[in-house]
């Protein structure tokens, strides 16, 4: 974790979980690694959208069956914070741009990042993404990084990849702040990741 493990450790200690995960000599037992979801929240979903491109741009992404990427981060600190999301909802929604400014001095201070590896940081900076896992991307409606969400779901669709797009009312990470948001929508947001998943990874022909 940042700053102690600045940018790009978690990167590459997220890949090479996943390397080992999908390897041959993986000694995991009864799991099937050849059909493996990505997923993660806020930072996390920035991690999973970016082991999917990594994954893509190696050539190992056959595995991933989807990627679900929710209340996710996804733009560098010049595109964050002049978003339309960050300006509504910046301040007095929970996550605020001061906060997010903390994070992102944390993992970035002192690090020279190459243009190359820019897409490890944003990926919404990622270039050719075509043939990326289908991706299911959720965010709240009061959430300074909406637009981040939104933004990924678009650039995607622009490469031809499937995605699933769905606003639910709330403010980042609603699912686990308890009286923040009624438990009806708590529940959709579960099901709904639940169904997502589901439909990637069962094997129709054993129904």
């Amino acid at each position: 974790m940042a700053p102690e493990h600045k940018f790009p450790a978690a990167v590459h200690d997220v890949y090479d979980v996943f390397a080992y995960l999908t390897s041959p000599k993986s000694s995991l037992k009864n799991v099937d690694n050849k059909r493996v979801v990505v997923s993660g929240d806020s930072a996390g979903g920035n991690l999973a959208a970016v082991l999917c491109q990594m994954a893509q741009r190696n050539g190992t992404s056959e595995p991933i069956k989807l990627q679900a990427l929710l209340c996710m981060a996804a733009n560098d600190r010049n595109g964050q914070f002049i978003s339309p999301s960050y300006k509504a909802y910046g301040e007095g929604y929970f996550l605020t741009r001061e906060t997010m400014d903390f994070f992102y001095e944390s993992y970035t201070d002192g690090v020279v990042i190459e243009d190359d590896d820019l897409h490890k940081l944003a990926p919404l900076k990622g270039t050719s993404l075509e043939s990326l896992p289908p991706a299911y991307i959720a965010v709240a409606s009061h959430d300074p990084l909406l637009a981040d969400g939104e933004e990924y779901s678009q650039l995607l669709r622009q490469y031809n990849v499937p995605v699933t797009y769905k606003v639910f009312t709330g403010i980042h990470i609603f699912w686990m702040l308890g009286l923040a948001v009624e438990q009806t929508i708590v529940d959709e947001f579960t099901s709904t990741l639940v169904n997502q998943i589901e439909q990637a990874v069962v094997d129709k022909s054993k129904l």
